[in-house]
């Protein structure tokens, strides 16, 4: 699970996800703000387990 800030910080994910790919990881991306969405970050956590 990649847990991005904001959208603009695809470019930054992109780098995750090109080595994730490469070892064959299922992953998933999710965007919520820490500081200005903190129970969605919390709900994401939450229903990983």
């Amino acid at each position: 699970m990649l847990i991005l800030g904001s959208a603009s910080d695809i470019k930054i994910a992109q780098k995750a996800v090109k080595v994730l790919e490469e070892m064959e990881v299922t992953y998933d991306i999710k965007v919520a703000s820490a500081h200005r969405t903190h129970q969605r970050i919390k709900d994401i956590m939450t229903n990983q387990v």
